[in-house]
């Protein structure tokens, strides 16, 4: 519950910055895709967020890896990777 009100908050207040851990982790697929395509839709945002679910990363434009403290970029930009 406590997480449905914070997702409704963001999408009222539209923050430049959220940090996350695991925003989408207990709703469905749907309903999953339709928070990130309001995220993503809402303006200018950057989104932190901690995710192991494939889709998630996916709409990334950097992935950072943390393994035993450590940090490790494994993509780029996107445009980066168009270039």
């Amino acid at each position: 519950q406590a997480q449905r009100v914070g997702v409704a908050r963001m999408l009222v207040t539209r923050p430049s910055l959220l940090v996350v851990d695991d925003l989408s982790s207990a709703l469905d697929e749907a309903t999953e895709a339709e928070l990130w395509s309001r995220l993503m839709s809402s303006g200018p945002v950057t989104i932190v967020a901690s995710s192991n679910r494939p889709n998630v990363i996916e709409m990334a434009d950097q992935v950072i890896e943390v393994v035993d403290g450590r940090c490790r970029v494994i993509r780029g930009s996107r445009s980066q990777q168009n270039s």
